[in-house]
C-alpha cells in the first residue's frame, strides 16, 4: 500500500503540471490574439479616417472609425488587465497599426485621388516617426511591418 502512494502523488503532480501549462499557454495565446485584434482594429479606424477625409465614402468610413476604435480600446484594455501589457508593447501596437495604415492609406488615397487623404497619411507618418524615436529612447523593439505587433 505504501508503494502506491508515491506513484499516486507523482501522477497528481504531473496532472497538475499539465493543467497549469495548458492554462498558461491558453492565456499566452489569448494575449497574442488580443494584441493582434487591437492592432488590426486600430488600423481599420485610421483607414476610416483616411477614407473620411476624401469626403466621398463618409457613410462607409464613419462606422469603421467608430467600430475600429471601440474594438481596439476594448482589446487593449483587456490585454492591459489580463496580460500586463507594458509601454513598449503598447507603443509597438500603435506603430504596427500606423505602418499598415500608411501603406494601405496611401493606396486608398491614390484610388480616391484625394489631397485630404494624402494629408492624413503624411500626418500618420509623422506620428510613426515620433513614436519610433520614443521607442528607441526606451530601448523597445520596433515592430516590423510584415511581423506581428
Amino acid at each position: 500500500m505504501n508503494a502506491a502512494k508515491p506513484w499516486l502523488l507523482h501522477a497528481a503532480d504531473d496532472m497538475l503540471c499539465w493543467i497549469v501549462e495548458a492554462v498558461v499557454c491558453f492565456v499566452e495565446k489569448l494575449c497574442q490574439f488580443l494584441i493582434l485584434a487591437a492592432a488590426v482594429a486600430l488600423a481599420a479606424a485610421i483607414l476610416g479616417l483616411v477614407a473620411a477625409s476624401a469626403a466621398i465614402p463618409v457613410p462607409l468610413a464613419l462606422p469603421s472609425m467608430i467600430g475600429g476604435a471601440t474594438i481596439a480600446f476594448a482589446a487593449l484594455l483587456v490585454a492591459k488587465i489580463l496580460c500586463e501589457l507594458g509601454m513598449c508593447r503598447f507603443l509597438g501596437v500603435l506603430v504596427w497599426a500606423l505602418k499598415w495604415s500608411i501603406v494601405l492609406g496611401a493606396v486608398l488615397s491614390l484610388l480616391l485621388a484625394s489631397a485630404g487623404s494624402i494629408f492624413v497619411v503624411v500626418v500618420c507618418g509623422g506620428i510613426v516617426s515620433m513614436l519610433i524615436r520614443s521607442m528607441t529612447a526606451r530601448s523597445c523593439a520596433i515592430p516590423h511591418l510584415l511581423g506581428l505587433p
